[in-house]
């Protein structure tokens, strides 16, 4: 968003993705959120522009932000697995202190949960419900260290399969998974 909060570029996480899609990364590690929404601005600085995201940026997120000199990054919920904020502050360098660079987050409340939780809801999937499939480190992270984000994502992974085996809508299954949240 610019310094009057218009959004002025978006992205998707399409690590996963398969097809193609113009002006988008998609089916590699590098096809994360932040990084596709940062591919649309024009070369040039952004120090009065904020990056909204809903999980705690990964280090290839943050420094993609700074080198495209975003003022400001906003997270909504934590990522004790690959979430990098912390790093700012620490880690200083010129191209940083050529302009103000801040994260921001993680968001109180349900929004800060939710952000988490479905993240971790995916990796949950992944994982096929252990700690032994191909998100079982994401999984182990979060147990360790937020594992309230943890049982979130379990609850909404319940909720989840409640919605497929009855085919509810979104509409209708948003109440069950606020609920699932605000439980935690």
């Amino acid at each position: 968003a610019d310094s009057n909060n218009r959004i002025v570029a978006e992205g998707l996480n399409h690590v996963y993705g398969a097809q193609r899609a113009a002006g988008t990364l998609m089916g590699t590690v590098l096809a994360h959120a932040e990084v596709n929404a940062l591919i649309h601005l024009e070369r040039g600085h952004y120090p009065e522009h904020t990056l909204y995201s809903s999980l705690e940026p990964c280090l290839l997120c943050v420094g993609a932000a700074a080198m495209v000199t975003i003022g400001t990054v906003r997270f909504a919920g934590t990522d004790p697995y690959g979430g990098a904020a912390h790093i700012i502050g620490h880690a200083r360098n010129e191209h940083l202190d050529r302009f103000r660079f801040t994260i921001e987050g993680p968001l109180d409340g349900s929004f800060g949960i939710l952000g988490a939780a479905l993240v971790v809801a995916h990796y949950l999937q992944r994982a096929g419900g252990t700690e032994r499939g191909s998100g079982r480190h994401v999984v182990q992270a979060y147990r360790r260290e937020a594992p309230e984000m943890l049982l979130a994502a379990e609850r909404i992974r319940g909720q989840e399969q409640s919605a497929e085996a009855c085919s509810t809508s979104l509409v209708e299954a948003l109440p069950a998974l606020w609920d699932a949240i605000d439980r935690s």
